[in-house]
């Protein structure tokens, strides 16, 4: 059976405390949707937050690393790729 994968990108640096916020709550709607959380797979900002929201939901995560160093990776997260192991 296929899953529907949702991609999450938004702000950065200039996130909100509300954005924050709601991105916790879109990841727990991701999740109890049954959807699979897709977003870059740092620790900090929209993509923390939304993972964490999943994960709060028993959501499945999928992080995109844009190198091997996964420092500041978000904890959230259950599946992790790097773009520099990944060919497309």
């Amino acid at each position: 059976m296929r899953k529907i994968i949702i991609g999450v990108m938004g702000r950065g640096e200039n996130a909100t405390a509300n954005d924050l916020q709601n991105t916790y709550i879109l990841g727990q709607i991701i999740a109890k949707q049954g959807w699979i959380l897709l977003t870059g797979g740092r620790n900090v900002w929209v993509m923390d937050a939304v993972s964490k929201g999943a994960k709060s939901a028993d959501g499945l995560t999928i992080g995109i690393l844009p190198g091997e160093n996964q420092n500041g990776m978000s904890l959230g997260w259950i599946l992790l790729f790097s773009l520099t192991w990944v060919i497309l």
